[in-house]
């Protein structure tokens, strides 16, 4: 088995699939659409991964679950197995992985959730609503869905819910109208369209070629139609986009010490995500930040350093990372270690869009040039 190969194989599946996302559960085995999923991979003292290491976690973490993986003719494409669930891990680049399968989705999703899950190494992607949005657009919108639910971080009686005019919005809408639903909604609940899943076809005239996708918030490209090589074009958007966002990120971001000819210097600059509106309930928010429970999965000590304004030195359960948070109820400024992992802020910026405001952006500042040293 090769690159070729697999190829070959995902476009015999996609050509024999009901493009019917929604009945996916109705199909019968092997008739539901291709699953990509884009993972993120880091070592555990925050290193890059290299070719040697990369295969090593994606052996260490499979076996946990009972995956059993294979060589294939390509050092950096990998098969693995568990029954009737199948996967090809593609390791070409060892720091964002790529998974496909053509296994039903429920077996599929529980068998790389224990992959993912189980292991400090590895994580989900989480594009950000605006990058989803931009994929999208790149194609022809067919449909979305939108998941927001304010109660998760501000849990609520039936009292305060009546004065909440969106404290939950799930939508699903798909076919080709989907942008003038959106269009609306923009209007209606602009800060509540925490896109969850983003729908949308890519087409070749010359080759009567078409693809059909489903992106959802955690990396997942469902695909349907008749050409492999269009949709292993949206993976590598969806890898490049989000690969530069998570460098952007560590580069900018970690606080780092660095030696020039001047002495030692501190490289590196906090990340603010400003709220559109004042958190309604602080020390809520606060508790539910560092509760350690999912998805957010952060610890953290909590110190009082003003009126409504607080310093937490806290944990990535997931990665180990360390960081720290300046918080008040109008911003909140990310120090990140300097190994700590971008997905990090990745992860808590799309769980803060799906349960705070789906329109709160990070600013990240320019990277700092590293000192000469004569």
């Amino acid at each position: 088995m090769d690159r070729k190969e697999m190829a070959l194989h995902l476009e015999e599946h996609l050509r024999n699939v009901n493009v019917y996302f929604d009945r996916e559960r109705e199909f019968p085995k092997g008739r539901g659409p291709l699953k990509t999923y884009l993972l993120e991979a880091h070592a555990g003292n925050g290193d890059t991964l290299d070719s040697r290491s990369a295969p090593e976690i994606l052996s260490e973490a499979a076996e946990k679950v009972g995956l059993k993986v294979r060589e294939t003719q390509d050092k950096s494409l990998f098969e693995a197995s568990k029954g009737d669930v199948g996967f090809f891990f593609d390791l070409l680049d060892t720091r964002f992985w790529v998974a496909h399968t053509m296994s039903n989705v429920d077996v599929a999703q529980e068998v790389l959730g224990g992959v993912v899950e189980e292991n400090h190494n590895l994580d989900y992607a989480w594009p950000p609503s605006d990058m989803m949005r931009s994929i999208q657009r790149d194609g022809r919108s067919m449909g979305f869905a939108v998941d927001f639910d304010e109660t998760e971080f501000f849990p609520a009686s039936e009292t305060n819910l009546m004065d909440e005019p969106n404290a939950v919005v799930r939508i699903r809408h798909s076919g080709t109208g989907a942008e003038t639903w959106v269009s609306q909604l923009e209007k209606f609940v602009p800060n509540a369209l925490a896109f969850s899943m983003v729908k949308f076809a890519r087409e070749d005239k010359n080759t009567r070629s078409y693809i059909i996708h489903e992106l959802n918030e955690r990396g997942r490209l469902k695909a349907a139609g008749n050409s492999i090589n269009l949709h292993l074009q949206v993976v590598s958007t969806l890898l490049h986009e989000y690969k530069s966002l998570i460098l952007g990120i560590e580069e900018s971001v970690r606080i780092r010490p660095s030696i020039s000819e001047n002495g030692k210097t501190l490289l590196g600059e906090p990340l603010v995500l400003d709220f559109p509106k004042p958190l309604r309930n602080f020390e809520m928010f606060v508790k539910e930040l560092v509760s350690c429970k999912e998805p957010l999965k952060i610890w953290g000590i909590v110190e009082d350093v003003g009126k409504q304004r607080v310093h937490i030195e806290g944990v990535d359960l997931h990665t180990g990372s360390r960081l720290r948070f300046d918080l008040t109820p109008h911003f909140m400024r990310i120090y990140l270690a300097p190994r700590a992992c971008g997905n990090t802020v990745a992860r808590l910026l799309r769980n803060l869009q799906a349960h705070v405001d789906s329109s709160i952006q990070i600013r990240v500042p320019a990277p700092e040039p590293e000192p000469l040293i004569a």
